[in-house]
This record gives structure tokens, C-alpha cells and sequence, in this order.
């Protein structure tokens, strides 16, 4: 408790940032302070009230916020029909809309959508009336009959905005359009300035493109691209049994049979050394295809956690081509799940191997931390750099497929990939991935 009772907590949080009551008195730093210790990523702001009317100990900035008004909102003043109502007779439903933005509400926008007895949404338009005033029905329902509704409305906000924006170039936006039946269709409405013609007023040319079956195609690539992951996985698991059940067994009694062969020549002459050379290159052969049997289906991830496995691959990386790697990670009260991990851990296996084969780089940074309600890895090296435009996964190059499956990975669990890459100046792959509710609480530690 500060003296007088200050409102320092009664502040408001607005997007990154934190506005705090001042007092102009000793305790504001104070404060200040305690917030920033308490919210580490936000912005902390001292907000001083008018002179004129100074805080008070009951006072609250957001409630003195409240009546802002924000240009992209509608105010809707509406009395909801409420408690039983008779049966016989349709339900008038009217609302005054007013636009923050003062742009005229566009008239087959608004509507009232209502539900009976948990069934499906229908709508009904409703009719400007008066100026400012709608009104619509809902179709009367038989006794007993439990209707829920709401309202929607629009404004020319976002036409205005595309129209200022369009320039010589012209704008496009994707948007829903209603249909005459209630239904949404996902629309691109294109706008582009005309040849004025001798004409002194602006022409504007608007196209609008039906969008549905782009969405459609989209989707099924989605979920094809989603298969072709999966089918990956069920083959990289088969070829690693193989490899380590069979290829690695017989390469271990081949081993074995030569240290038999080295050891009964008892003279030091050029077949001891020659059985001796076989032994060793059959031993290094044996652990390469164990280390692609473990690349391929990693099941020290499933056992051990994406952190572990993040920095013993990091080790044998800058053990096998000298490439200095500094990993930093999370620590995780709980794991993630099962198929983040596995996509983390691929988009990893692949920013190494570009490493390795392109960028050229002496040092290489790994970071993986968790923000709200998302975990994010991020790889950076000291390499060469390439053009991110250019190798965008597009053509057949194995660098631009390489980044096209690090895109289908994070696409795979949600999440998305963004590449920066300047010439010789080093690259960046940042991965982010939402995660579902659940205990993935973390913070950020050197490994």
C-alpha cells in the first residue's frame, strides 16, 4: 500500500505496452519498476492524468479509457429481446448503428443472425428504417422454442482504406461477401485508379474475384502436402530399422571376422597392415550408417526431449565438420508435443545440412525459447548469405527444396517459417509453432 493510496494499479495493458497512473510524487518510479520486473517484454509507460483532475485513490485508467472510440468498431445500441415472448407473432428486432470511422454503414451488411433450439445460424436482413435505425424479424417459433441471435454490420472503413491506398498500382484485399442465401464467400476485390479521360474525377476500376475453389485447391494441397509428411516419416522409421537391425549387424561380424584376420597374421608385414587399414574403415563405415539410421527415425527424441537432442546434435555437428555451434535453449516443466518436436527437430537436421553444404559459415547459433502460447528455433550463421527470393523452394535446386520442406514441416503442426539472408552477411531461419493449451511453460538458458 503507497501513500494516499495511489491507483498505480489500476492501469492498462495495450498491446505490448502498459500505461501506468502517475502521481508525480516519489513512488511513480517505484512503480515503474515493479512492472517492468513483473511484465518483461512490454513496454512500461508512465501516464500522468490532467492537472485539472488528478487521480484519485478509486480512480482507474482503463475505466477513464472506456469511452475512446476505435475507428474499425461499430457502436450498436440495441434493447435484446429477452425472457419468454409470445408465439403467435413474429420478433421485431431493431438497433442504431453508428460507425466510429463515420463512414456510411453499408446497407445489405447488417442483419440479424439467429439460432432455434441449437440448430444451425440462419439470417434475416434488417432495414434501415430511419437514419441511423434498423429493423428486422425473426420468423415466429413454436412454444417452447429457445432462440438465440445477434447482430452484424458493416462499413465502407476498409473500401475507403484500399481506394486511399491503391495509388498507380492499385490494392487487393481478401474479404467475406454475403449472399443472397446468408451464406459467406471468400472474395479478392482488386481496386485500381483509371485514365481519367479528360475528365476531372477519379475512376476507379474494382474487380472482384470468387475465391472459393482457390481456397478448395489450397486446402487439398494442404492436406496433401500433410500425407506426403507423413508418409516420409513411416519410410525414414522403416529404412532406419533396416539399416540398424540388418546393414549395421552385418558391417559389426564383418568387423569382427577382420580383428579375427589381423590377429592370426602375427607377422608385421604389409597384410597385417592391410587387415588392420580393413578393420578400422569397416569400424568407421559401422558407426556412419548408425549415425544416418539415428538421422533418419532420431528415437532418443521420443525418449529424451527436444532439448537433449537439440544439443547432442549440435556436438557431433561441430565435432564432424568443425563448424563452431553455440545452442541456446528451453527449459521445459513439460514436454512438447510429439509432433512439434519432430518438426522442430527436422527443420533443425535441415537449416545444419545448408550449413554444411552452402553457406560456408565458422559459427553457427541455435535459440530455442517458448513466448506465450508458441515455441520458436531459431537457427543464425556467419556463412555467405544467399537471396531468399531466389531459392524460395520453387525451383529444383536442392537448397530451394530444402526450404520448401522446412515451410511444409512448420505448415504440417501450424506454424510458419520466415528466412532472412543478406550476402555475405549470414542467414536466419526463424520457425514459430502455436501450441495447443497445456503445461508448456519455459525459459530461455544457456545449454
Amino acid at each position: 500500500m503507497t501513500p494516499q493510496d495511489q491507483p498505480y494499479t489500476n492501469s492498462v495493458i495495450l498491446n505490448n505496452k502498459v500505461l501506468v497512473p502517475f502521481m508525480n510524487s516519489a513512488w511513480d518510479d517505484s512503480a515503474k519498476a515493479v512492472y517492468e520486473a513483473a511484465m518483461p517484454g512490454y513496454k512500461v509507460i508512465g501516464f500522468i492524468g490532467n492537472p485539472s483532475t488528478p487521480w484519485i485513490s478509486t480512480d482507474a485508467l482503463h475505466c477513464r479509457v472506456m469511452g475512446i472510440s476505435d475507428i474499425g468498431l461499430l457502436h450498436i445500441r440495441h434493447i435484446p429481446i429477452s425472457g419468454n415472448q409470445p408465439c403467435e407473432t413474429d420478433y421485431t428486432v431493431s438497433a442504431d448503428i453508428i460507425a466510429s470511422s463515420q463512414q456510411p454503414i453499408i446497407s445489405d451488411s447488417v442483419m440479424v443472425h439467429y439460432q432455434v433450439n441449437g440448430g444451425p445460424y440462419l439470417a434475416s436482413m434488417m432495414i434501415n428504417t430511419t437514419a441511423g435505425h434498423y429493423t428486422g424479424v425473426i420468423p415466429k417459433q413454436p412454444a417452447g422454442s429457445i432462440i438465440r441471435y445477434f447482430l452484424s454490420a458493416d462499413d465502407l472503413t476498409a473500401l475507403r482504406q484500399m481506394i486511399k491506398q491503391s495509388g498507380s498500382s492499385g490494392a487487393k484485399i481478401q474479404a467475406l461477401l454475403k449472399a443472397g442465401n446468408g451464406s459467406n464467400i471468400v472474395v479478392q476485390i482488386s481496386i485500381r485508379p483509371l485514365a481519367k479521360s479528360g475528365s476531372d474525377r477519379a475512376t476507379i476500376g474494382v474487380v472482384v474475384t470468387d475465391m472459393t475453389e482457390v481456397r478448395r485447391t489450397e486446402e487439398m494441397l494442404r492436406a496433401l502436402s500433410h500425407r506426403v509428411v507423413q508418409a516420409q516419416e513411416t519410410e525414414r522409421g522403416r529404412v532406419a530399422r533396416e539399416l540398424h537391425d540388418h546393414i549395421t549387424q552385418l558391417l559389426c561380424a564383418i568387423l569382427v571376422r577382420s580383428q579375427t584376420l589381423a590377429d592370426n597374421l602375427t607377422a608385421c608385414g604389409p597384410a597385417k597392415r592391410e587387415a588392420l587399414k580393413l578393420r578400422a574403415l569397416l569400424g568407421q563405415a559401422a558407426e556412419e550408417v548408425e549415425r544416418i539410421s539415428r538421422d533418419l527415425r532420431p528415437s532418443v527424441l521420443a525418449e529424451l526431449g527436444l532439448s537433449l537432442v537439440l544439443r547432442d546434435a549440435s556436438t557431433k555437428f561441430a565435432a564432424r565438420t568443425g563448424v563452431s555451434v553455440k545452442l541456446a535453449g528451453a527449459q521445459l516443466t513439460a514436454r512438447l508435443p510429439a509432433a512439434t518436436e519432430l518438426a522442430l527437430y527436422r527443420i533443425f537436421q535441415e537449416a545444419l545440412k545448408n550449413v554444411e553444404q552452402h553457406a560456408h559459415a565458422e559459427h553457427v547459433t541455435v535459440r530455442l525459447t517458448k513466448s506465450g502460447d508458441s515455441v520458436q528455433l531459431v537457427i543464425t550463421d556467419d556463412g555467405v548469405g544467399f537471396d531468399p527470393a531466389q531459392s524460395s523452394g520453387k525451383g529444383n535446386s536442392p537448397a530451394g527444396l530444402g526450404l520448401l520442406s522446412m515451410r511444409e514441416r512448420a505448415t504440417y503442426v501450424g506454424g510458419a517459417v520466415e528466412i532472412k539472408s543478406i550476402h555475405r552477411a549470414g542467414t536466419a531461419i526463424a520457425v514459430r509453432i502455436p501450441l495447443p493449451p497445456g503445461p508448456w511453460a519455459a525459459h530461455g538458458v544457456d545449454l
